[in-house]
């Protein structure tokens, strides 16, 4: 089946609301697909990246830390927050704290304590015993960079990451310009994350809460 065909199956069995995808090989574009249920896709239309957030904003600001010597991957949790349980960054970066899913959205959750609640969360299990997909472990990872820096983590990326690759249209808290569509279509104000944990912090957070379009992501990867 041809990408068109697909995408085209996908839209009209309401499998996707919008998308936008772009192959390429080395530095030729090859194709360009757009597709919407409602309103125009274009390469600048910006997107809720959700967890794609680790890949595009915490992880490669941990990576660029650690290259500084300001932390490494042994370094303790517990040089920033209170931590009983011995992690590293290394648990952090490898999804191993033993800590899963877990709602934050709780009475007396801030964006300024979250670091200490999720470090109060029973763990799933041991430490470093298995890989646990965790977005708690970088919301924390994000919460660090943000005390080593003393930055917020949205204004660590624009400077950081978004300036030098030329990422104009990526962004924490976008808001809505007529050309960025949710992933929760039931939502009428454009730009809102729709990761509840995020969404409950502010919108800016180590899990998700990036903003970007197509155009950007292929800057991105290049520059990988």
């Amino acid at each position: 089946m041809k990408l068109t065909e697909c995408l085209d199956r996908l839209l009209d069995e309401g499998l996707i609301s919008n998308i936008a995808v772009r192959v390429g090989r080395f530095d030729t574009v090859l194709a360009d697909v757009y597709r919407s249920a409602g309103q125009k896709i274009d390469e600048n239309t910006r997107f809720d990246m959700a967890s794609v957030t680790k890949v595009m904003v915490t992880t490669p600001l941990a990576l660029m830390t650690l290259e500084q010597g300001a932390i490494a991957l042994d370094t303790p949790v517990s040089a920033f927050f209170h931590d009983p349980r011995g992690l590293t960054v290394r648990h952090l970066l490898t999804h191993t704290i033993g800590i899963g899913h877990k709602p934050l959205n709780l009475a007396g959750n801030t964006y300024d304590n979250i670091a200490d609640h999720i470090l109060s969360i029973p763990a799933d299990i041991p430490a470093g015993t298995d890989v646990m997909y965790s977005c708690p472990g970088f919301i924390l990872l994000g919460k660090i960079l943000e005390r080593i820096y003393g930055r917020r983590l949205d204004e660590l990326f624009m400077e950081r990451i978004a300036a030098p690759l030329d990422l104009t249209r990526s962004r924490f808290l976008p808001g809505g310009d007529g050309n960025t569509v949710n992933s929760n279509v039931a939502d009428a104000e454009t730009g809102l994350v729709n990761d509840y944990n995020c969404r409950f912090l502010g919108g800016v957070a180590g899990n998700a809460g990036l903003f970007s379009c197509i155009a950007d992501a292929e800057k991105y990867v290049r520059a990988l």
